[in-house]
């Protein structure tokens, strides 16, 4: 069976993947599929907001299939750390921040996003982990100083990207983050292991933070506005915020975060 699918349109990469899964159950896509589309007609991002996909622009699933559920949460922060350090390398001079959890950051602009869809049973566990970065093509800017305003690399300065064979690399990555999540729970690994491994993902994303120790952030839960100070990544990697309130919170569950 092919490792891969490349598509010239669907309505997402993500759907394609949960459909394959439901529609042929008995065939194992194998932990690393991956499917890629020219266009998409219905791409979303985290909490369903619309992603605007242009041709010419990256639109990648990768099925995961991680051993537990212990670091799951890790999974989109590792995922957005391969990926900046995949498109610096090609690309002298880039230097990205990542904004918890989900979205590459570049002079202040969105040039990617992350999103990570699970599937978990006793039978096995199932993470779509869907990537759309805009190498060549950047959407219209948001009328919302909510959201940061996109960007592309090549209206940044950089060169033109092939999207199919950066997509073949960007799979890979994606592959290689999740088996290096899978170390840290396998059963052979000894208590003191987690450890150095918690504190180096931390170490690596906190260095391309966006947001930086003690900025002032909003961020909407439950439906409603808080403000707060940012304290950095939690064990397991929620975000961690002193509230005005002087509460101190690991939230995993928010939405629409931003500097004040």
């Amino acid at each position: 069976m092919e490792n891969s699918l490349w598509l010239e349109t669907c309505t997402s990469t993500q759907d394609e993947i949960k459909k394959k899964i439901q529609e042929a159950p008995r065939i194992q896509y194998p932990h690393g599929y991956w499917v890629a589309a020219d266009q998409q007609t219905q791409g979303r991002g985290r909490s369903g907001h619309e992603w605007l996909s242009f041709k010419g622009n990256l639109f990648l699933s990768v099925l995961l299939k991680p051993k537990t559920k212990e670091y799951l949460n890790w999974i989109p922060l590792t995922v957005a750390i391969a990926l900046a350090e995949l498109l610096e390398e090609k690309n002298a001079g880039l230097k990205i921040e990542i904004k918890w959890p989900n979205d590459l950051i570049f002079r202040n602009r969105k040039l990617g996003g992350i999103l990570c869809e699970g599937q978990f049973s006793e039978t096995g566990h199932l993470v779509i982990a869907g990537v759309g970065i805009n190498l060549n093509h950047a959407p219209p800017a948001f009328q919302n100083r909510l959201k940061l305003n996109p960007i592309s690399l090549k209206e940044a300065g950089f060169q033109s990207t092939e999207v199919k064979s950066f997509a073949t690399l960007a799979a890979r990555r994606i592959t290689e983050a999740a088996d290096y999540l899978d170390w840290r729970t396998s059963p052979h690994r000894t208590a003191t292991d987690d450890v150095p491994k918690t504190n180096e993902l931390r170490k690596k994303f906190e260095a391309r933070s966006y947001f930086k120790f003690f900025d002032q952030i909003q961020w909407i839960e439950n439906g409603q506005p808080e403000t707060g100070h940012y304290l950095g990544i939690a064990n397991g990697g929620e975000l961690r915020v002193q509230k005005d309130s002087s509460e101190i919170c690991d939230l995993l569950t928010v939405d629409t975060i931003l500097k004040l």
